[in-house]
């Protein structure tokens, strides 16, 4: 965006259509306003005041954006540590562990009760 050759002036913003931008003759500014709305003033770039700090070029900041690999992992990851917590819990005594018979006839019965 920076390369571009044009006069001054608002143009729209390339980022969001709602907004128009500040070409300074540079580079583009932090300066924008509504689509719509009349342009706010701006001073002259050679004359030195507040107005000229606010028309610096904007900084060019990297779009930091999360590859979906980096979610199914972080994902997964949260779900093991999940039940591995769940397990934790559902185990009353650790180490310890209960035969429980596959047919209720291997159960022995308990003294007193009638067959």
């Amino acid at each position: 965006m920076s390369g571009e050759s044009r006069e001054p002036g608002w143009y729209p913003d390339q980022n969001d259509p709602e907004y128009n931008r500040y070409w300074n003759g540079r580079a583009w500014t932090a300066r924008r306003h509504p689509v719509g709305s009349p342009p706010p003033a701006i001073a002259d770039p050679t004359s030195p005041g507040p107005q000229a700090a606010t028309d610096r070029p904007e900084p060019s900041r990297p779009m930091q954006r999360i590859p979906v690999w980096m979610w199914v992992i972080g994902a997964l990851f949260l779900m093991r540590s999940v039940f591995s917590v769940m397990a934790a819990f559902d185990d009353p005594e650790p180490g310890v562990t209960t035969a429980v018979p596959s047919h209720p006839a291997a159960v022995a019965p308990s003294p007193g009760t009638l067959h």
